[in-house]
């Protein structure tokens, strides 16, 4: 039984952590804003918050 708690202990934290995650990169931002620089940084293509999460989102085909 201790296990139990233990592992469900982690996955509290583990929730806790994705939520804050999720607070501070879409909650928190303009969805029509740039996730992370101009593109010209680090190649990212000044892709939108809302472009990274669509994309995450759609199921690949391969």
């Amino acid at each position: 039984m201790g296990d139990l708690i233990f592992k469900l202990r982690v996955l509290r934290m583990m929730i806790g952590h994705a939520y804050e995650e999720w607070r501070d990169s879409v909650w928190k931002c303009d969805l029509d804003s740039t996730y992370c620089c101009d593109g010209r940084e680090c190649c990212c293509g000044a892709e939108t918050v809302r472009e990274l999460w669509s994309y995450a989102g759609t199921p690949s085909n391969g």
